[in-house]
């Protein structure tokens, strides 16, 4: 039992770092645009591996993290409350990574992720300023869910091709 809860710590752990690792270094360019990062996608790997509170707490720590040591302070509660919504999209009880949920996740992911900052921007911005930035930022929110949503997709089958499941036999009772 405790080497159970030890390993899934230990999981939880790395993918805390890693989330927070492909939030601030691995930036990918969007011409015109800025830039959208893979952060999510190992909230998304977090919520397929570990069970449910275990992913939430991973989700809500690394995205916090990543907040604020990128000076984003100011969005670390609403990441606190968002990233760990992400997770409940998902589920970890299957034999498989990529079962029928998780295929389709990503989906309301992005809703999600879409609504929740967009929330965040009109509360700290301001009724008329804030709803032109919460706008704007809507693309780039979807186009962020969206290459996770991809990865992840790429990634499941990978991951479901060597059992990773059964390797790590953190979701068994």
């Amino acid at each position: 039992m405790y080497d159970k809860k030890l390993k899934i710590i230990c999981i939880a752990s790395v993918l805390t770092a890693l989330i927070v690792v492909f939030t601030m270094l691995f930036p990918i360019p969007i011409p015109g645009a800025g830039f959208v990062f893979l952060g999510d996608f190992f909230i998304y790997i977090a919520a397929v591996l570990l069970p449910m509170p275990y992913a939430m707490a991973t989700a809500a720590l690394g995205g916090v993290l990543s907040d604020i040591l990128l000076s984003y302070t100011i969005y670390a509660p609403f990441t606190f409350v968002i990233k760990p919504l992400l997770v409940l999209c998902f589920t970890s009880k299957k034999h498989a990574v990529l079962c029928k949920r998780n295929m389709i996740a990503p989906i309301f992911a992005a809703i999600i992720t879409m609504g929740g900052y967009f929330l965040a921007d009109w509360i700290l911005f301001g009724e008329i300023g804030g709803f032109a930035q919460a706008f704007t930022s809507l693309p780039f929110n979807a186009l962020q869910a969206g290459i996770s949503g991809v990865a992840l997709i790429i990634t499941g089958f990978l991951l479901d091709k060597i059992k990773i499941k059964s390797i790590l036999r953190i979701n068994k009772r």
